[in-house]
């Protein structure tokens, strides 16, 4: 899948639960696995293969995203790629990861990474 935003999955102004999903070789110029906009949610027990984000977020981007809920846990990173945040990106917000199963990625030459924001 090839997408400007979300290559696997967009979500604008919404609160889904997403869990036990295979994110597969999706391309975005943000967010290829999944972007999450203007949103809370729980993502939980997915796959995050080979996602080529071209700008930010490999993997997952989260953008502006609701106070409510937004819980990232128990997910695999395997082979993501950005030139900023492979695994994952956030622009301003804080956001709970637990227990992540194993982060492996590809760093673009030049490229340059964001460490994970993380809130206990």
């Amino acid at each position: 899948n090839a997408a400007y935003r979300g290559g696997g999955i967009y979500v604008e102004r919404g609160f889904p639960t997403i869990r036990g999903n295979e994110f597969l070789c999706n391309l975005a110029d943000s967010g290829a696995g999944l972007f999450l906009e203007k949103s809370g949610a729980d993502v939980d027990c997915n796959v995050f293969t080979r996602n080529d984000a071209h700008s930010l977020g490999g993997g997952i981007m989260l953008s502006d995203s609701n106070d409510d809920v937004d819980l990232i846990r128990k997910n695999k990173f395997q082979g993501n790629s950005a030139d900023i945040g492979a695994n994952i990106y956030h622009l301003p917000h804080d956001y709970r990861v637990q227990e992540m199963l194993e982060a492996s990625n590809q760093v673009k030459p030049g490229a340059t990474t964001r460490e994970l924001a993380l809130k206990s």
